[in-house]
């Protein structure tokens, strides 16, 4: 009887190419599964393919023409080559593990460049008035008296410059030259009580031992005085109540209306 070449009825072997196609696709799968495993990294080689050297890789060990020899998995017995462990990767291997880890990118904060800092509003420009505010021109400072709640321009003048609502560094035909606060002599204050804006409104409610601040408007330091006296004159005064007992004291003097024929006077010196 003539047999068909590779039948199972004869025992015929299978066709070579059909039986190598098979181990390779085998061998294949293993080196993919010994990798996943870190396979690789132990140094685990895969020897020649063969059907007596066949294992698998689950519990369940079939060899040709044998059972199982242990349990099976849920996917059920794969046939790889047998394996054996050797000495640790060469250098060409660790070389070429270097160069995959060099391509991976890097999370240290140095390779992903410098870290961008929050971007922090400047501060707005301050003035050296109260509040941070500004001088305008010929603006000589201000005048402040923290327990009222007083702060009002200052500009060096006469009767105009009163009648804008500031405090006139008063300079007026028959009195002596103003002089700059701090200095010996009568720093003079002239402002309206109740009309022009009233910035002198609450001047007479100072009473002794109250402080004023000359805040200059170039920036110089603040020239403090405390005020001694509080009274009441007439629409006219004396050197001697305006200027006091001589010239070289440094004196405060704050004037402002008290009704239409007297005028209210606050006397100071420098704290």
């Amino acid at each position: 009887m003539v047999a068909k070449i590779g039948s199972q009825q004869d025992g015929g072997s299978v066709p070579a190419r059909g039986r190598s196609g098979r181990w390779a696709n085998v061998s294949v799968l293993a080196a993919l599964l010994v990798v996943l495993m870190g396979g690789g990294g132990l140094g685990l080689v895969l020897p020649s393919v063969g059907p007596a050297a066949a294992v698998a890789l689950n519990p369940a060990v079939r060899t040709p023409g044998g059972a199982p020899s242990g349990p099976s998995s849920a996917i059920g017995p794969v046939s790889v080559p047998s394996a054996r462990f050797v000495t640790p990767p060469g250098p060409g291997l660790l070389r070429a593990a270097a160069a995959v880890l060099a391509a991976l990118p890097s999370t240290s904060p140095a390779a992903a460049g410098p870290v961008e800092k929050p971007i922090i509003p400047a501060p707005a420009p301050r003035g050296p008035g109260p509040g941070g505010a500004f001088p305008v021109a010929g603006q000589e400072g201000w005048v402040v008296i923290p327990r009222i709640g007083l702060a009002v321009a200052v500009f060096e003048g006469g009767q105009s410059v009163i009648d804008r609502g500031v405090a006139a560094h008063y300079d007026g035909p028959g009195w002596r030259p103003p002089v700059a606060a701090g200095q010996g002599g009568t720093y003079w204050l002239a402002a309206h009580h109740v009309t022009h804006g009233a910035p002198f409104l609450r001047v007479p409610d100072l009473r002794a031992g109250d402080v004023v601040e000359i805040v200059p408007a170039s920036g110089a330091p603040t020239v403090t005085y405390r005020v001694t006296s509080v009274e009441v004159v007439g629409v006219t005064a004396s050197y001697l109540t305006v200027y006091g007992p001589d010239t070289t004291t440094p004196r405060l003097l704050l004037q402002t209306c008290e009704g239409d024929s007297a005028r209210l006077l606050v006397h100071g010196v420098l704290a």
